[in-house]
C-alpha cells in the first residue's frame, strides 16, 4: 500500500484522509468508527471521548452523575458579547 494511504478495514479501499475514511464507514458499512478522543472522563475513569455528547452519556449511564442544563437567554448579541467574555 502506498504510504499515507489510510484502508478501510472493512474492504479494500483506502483514502489519503482519515475523515473520508470514516464517513466511507458510515455510509457504505454503516459502522460509527471508534474514535479516540481528548475529553477525559473527569471522574478518573480514564476513558477519553471525542464530542461531550459523549461524555455525557457515559457520565449519565456508567456512573449515574446527571448533568443540569442551564439555559441562557440573550436580549442581543451584545449581550451574549459580553457574558461569554466573562465565561
Amino acid at each position: 500500500m502506498a504510504e499515507g494511504l489510510v484502508p478501510c478495514p472493512h474492504c479494500s479501499k483506502t483514502y489519503t484522509m482519515k475523515k473520508n475514511l470514516y464517513q466511507h464507514m458510515r455510509t457504505v458499512h454503516n459502522v460509527s468508527p471508534q474514535l479516540k478522543g481528548n475529553i477525559r472522563c473527569p471522574l478518573q475513569c480514564e476513558e477519553n471521548f471525542s464530542s461531550h455528547k459523549e461524555l455525557r452519556k457515559h457520565l449519565e449511564n456508567l456512573h449515574k452523575y446527571v448533568l443540569e442544563n442551564e439555559i441562557q437567554e440573550f436580549e442581543n448579541s451584545e449581550t451574549f458579547d459580553v457574558w461569554k467574555k466573562k465565561s
